[in-house]
């Protein structure tokens, strides 16, 4: 493997060049049409949002978002990052890349002080929780309004959140 480059950009500093790149990458993994990834960057990303990168050699191998999300756990209110998009260059795999994004994004969590939270299928448990990342006891959760039926890892420096809950409530998808 190469020099990897670990870059760290909030949405307003991004080029739209580097957004079209990003969504490159995600279509390897979510398979539509770059412009619905473009729209559903622009209905989902704020401009305080955070954007990990890692490349090789100027190509782009590895992404992540996090996005500030207001969850309710029953019915108290947090503020936290979801991170999302987690995805490496599927001729990259298998080689660390995937921890070292989640890893930085770990470190952002800290250096900000608050939590995140990772969405995921049961396939990705055993991943996340190799990196740290624990599994939310949730009877019943959504996104958006609408019911999500997968596990919720979270990663939580500051121990505010609490480790289950009756119902659990995202504001917008990550």
């Amino acid at each position: 493997m190469n020099e990897l480059k670990i870059n760290i950009y909030q949405t307003y500093e991004m080029t739209n060049e580097m957004i079209k790149t990003v969504n490159t990458l995600k279509n390897q993994h979510w398979k539509h049409s770059m412009e619905e990834h473009m729209e559903w960057f622009r209905a989902n990303i704020g401009t305080e949002d955070y954007h990990i990168l890692i490349s090789e050699k100027n190509n782009l191998i590895a992404y992540l978002n996090l996005v500030q999300v207001e969850a309710w756990f029953d019915e108290q209110r947090y503020n936290m990052l979801g991170i999302g998009n987690v995805c490496v260059d599927k001729t990259r795999g298998k080689l660390g890349i995937g921890t070292i994004l989640m890893s930085v994004a770990k470190t952002i969590l800290k250096e900000i002080n608050t939590c995140g939270i990772v969405l995921c299928k049961e396939n990705r448990v055993k991943f996340y929780r190799e990196c740290g990342w624990k599994p939310l006891d949730v009877m019943k959760k959504s996104v958006s309004g609408r019911n999500f039926e997968h596990f919720v890892m979270f990663y939580d420096p500051t121990h505010m959140i609490p480790s289950n809950s009756n119902t659990l409530n995202f504001s917008k998808d990550f």
